[in-house]
């Protein structure tokens, strides 16, 4: 770079490249778009004797946010949202309350420039985004900052800032968490701020669309079902994690124990065998998962956030499992007479334990979907359970209302259990 660098020289660089952002007497790529792009090379051809003395110098006042989304989108064609059932909005923020993006501040990639939109707007469709998506999410209006969870314990942070040029930026940054997980989220929440919604086939993730089992290799073979032996060692290796000590492995086994119960994920002969047994032997696998479950739910409320995120990942796949193994057995046609045999234990115990999920469904949406899906197969096959879960409506109808507001999934589960109740 030459020693006549000056600002009439920079911002004839800043019409043919990227808006440079300056940090600490450094420079970084600030793209709109989220694809990649080369870095652009320079050659000098007098000797710069201190180059931060140059740049410290240039004003960034007058420098204006890019216009529209230029070059390639990464994005696939999407479609205009249409008129949607209205619905209160729990994220309100004025433009006014935004604040404005700091020039020392690494912007994030999964961003956007959003124009011709308020943030009274963009808030507003981000909450639809995050309802339809079944996205747990606080919100802070002084700070214009959502905090979100998704089912599968993904945690990130969506914030708004304000700059020059009637433009908003929304920033979706992950906390922690699948990247997976979160690269398909904040894809979709960056579409709907803009007023737009993904495609049918994009909004489900591939391996909720076919299950494992119907996956073929390029050759056309299909994946080989396991035979019962190798079924009943997956088995046994879950089983010594979830007896394990250590809370790693405890996670460990539950998760494995998740999948193999899943037909989509393992096989149906897989989940069939284990659901069986875990119905059917109560002194085993059940009652360790049963204790999980309990002791879970007693630790959800420890001081730790840490800790507390930790029992409530527990305690969500229990709930998973519980789902997993009820509808297996619903489909293989025993699970009404496990519920005869023993009725006591999921009537007095199991019902009351998954109404508490839903009675926490404001804090804990998630869970209570998990729990009113098990509660919606055990009244399909008990006739006690559907009189003892009309002792709960006003607890259904709140729970209910929550989903209508936050969580899609929540709502459509509590209206088909809603179906079961008034054709009893």
């Amino acid at each position: 770079m030459s020693k006549n660098f000056t600002k009439k020289t920079y911002q004839n660089c800043q019409d043919a490249s990227p808006k440079f952002t300056a940090k600490k007497n450094f420079f970084s790529y600030d793209l709109e778009t989220i694809e990649e792009r080369p870095n652009f090379s320079s050659v000098t051809l007098a000797p710069s004797p201190n180059f931060t003395s140059h740049f410290s110098k240039l004003d960034f006042s007058d420098i204006q946010p890019p216009l529209k989304h230029f070059g390639r989108s990464t994005t696939k064609p999407s479609l205009v949202t249409k008129n949607l059932e209205i619905r209160p909005t729990t994220w309100k923020v004025q433009n006014d309350q935004l604040e404005t993006f700091p020039n020392n501040f690494y912007l994030e990639k999964s961003s956007r420039f959003i124009h011709d939109s308020d943030a009274c707007t963009i808030a507003a469709r981000i909450c639809d985004c995050l309802r339809s998506r079944s996205i747990h999410a606080t919100f802070d209006e002084k700070k214009a900052q959502a905090k979100c969870k998704t089912s599968d314990f993904v945690f990130f942070h969506i914030n708004l800032f304000a700059v020059k040029g009637d433009c908003i930026i929304v920033e979706v940054q992950r906390r922690k968490g699948c990247s997976i997980t979160f690269n398909r989220e904040y894809k979709a929440i960056l579409e709907a701020a803009e007023g737009k919604s993904l495609l049918e086939w994009e909004k489900m993730p591939f391996h909720d669309n076919i299950p494992v089992m119907e996956i073929q290799s390029l050759e056309g073979n299909c994946i080989k079902v396991d035979t019962e032996d190798v079924i009943e060692n997956d088995h046994k290796r879950t089983d010594s994690l979830i007896y394990s000590d250590r809370l790693e492995e405890k996670i460990l086994g539950l998760n494995s124990l998740c999948c193999l119960t899943d037909p989509c994920k393992s096989s149906n002969q897989a989940a069939a065998l284990i659901s069986r047994k875990l119905i059917h032997n109560p002194k085993q696998i059940q009652k360790c998962v049963e204790s999980i479950a309990f002791h879970a739910s007693e630790n959800l409320f420890v001081d730790s956030e840490r800790d507390r995120d930790v029992f409530l990942q527990m305690h969500s796949l229990v709930l998973s499992i519980l789902s997993n193994i009820l509808s297996t057995a619903w489909k293989e046609n025993f699970l009404a007479e496990s519920i005869y045999s023993r009725e006591q234990w999921f009537i007095d115990s199991l019902l009351p334990f998954l109404m508490e999920d839903i009675k926490c469904a404001k804090d804990r949406p998630n869970e209570a979907y998990l729990a009113a899906r098990c509660l919606s197969t055990l009244v399909s096959n008990s006739f006690a359970a559907q009189s003892r879960v009309l002792e709960y409506q006003e607890i259904l109808l709140d729970a209910k209302n929550v989903g209508f507001i936050a969580h899609s999934h929540l709502e459509n589960e509590l209206i088909s259990l809603t179906s079961i109740l008034q054709t009893c």
